[in-house]
């Protein structure tokens, strides 16, 4: 939010005290926790995951369960359409949601690989609700915002660029992580192999 306003992409207008929007948080954050973010995360980072990263390389793995993330989300997408709680041509207007959620998939299975543990992609998955809801686009989720702000770009670039700040910054870092841990584990293998030697 900080850089943003520091780019002049948004004009913060106010910032609301925690009365207004803790609560709201807080039931949004059990029913996230449970309804998407414990849900996926066992099923996507956590099952199908582990049975892809024991057939294929980690790279396919992460690909494969970031496909079946995409699946599910054009499988509710049209199940709405189906039983009319949304309209056809708004199933059509999903391109910019499914790169969305491509990149998200990558983060999250980044997260997992680095760390081991699937609780610290629930942990990151949950946050990114949380932020995505109350502080960049709470008009969309309808709650109470966090803080209140106006998008200053014609093209309303301000919300894109904290979500997309977020996301590549996450695999930025887990990339970098993991290239840190790959080196330092090349390096510990060549000092193991030259004591060896000797």
């Amino acid at each position: 939010m900080f850089i943003t306003s520091a780019l002049n992409l948004v004009e913060i207008n106010q910032w609301n005290v925690p009365s207004v929007w803790v609560g709201a948080l807080l039931l949004n954050l059990l029913i996230a926790f449970f309804y998407e973010a414990l849900p996926e995360e066992l099923a996507l980072r956590g099952l199908i995951f582990d049975a892809l990263n024991h057939r294929f390389a980690v790279f396919l793995a992460v690909l494969f369960q970031t496909i079946a993330f995409m699946a599910m989300a054009l499988t509710v997408n049209f199940l709405q359409v189906l039983f009319g709680m949304s309209t056809f041509d708004l199933f059509f207007m999903q391109l910019p949601h499914l790169i969305l959620i491509f990149v998200f998939g990558i983060a999250l299975a980044l997260i997992r690989i680095y760390t081991g543990s699937l609780w610290a992609a629930i942990g990151f998955h949950l946050g990114y609700l949380m932020m995505a809801r109350f502080l960049i686009m709470p008009v969309e989720y309808g709650v109470s915002p966090i803080v209140s702000y106006e998008s200053t770009s014609e093209l309303n670039l301000g919300p894109t660029f904290m979500i997309d700040t977020m996301i590549y910054g996450c695999i930025g870092i887990m990339l970098l992580l993991l290239l840190v841990r790959k080196l330092r584990r090349k390096k510990g293998l060549v000092f193991i192999y030259t004591i060896l030697e000797q």
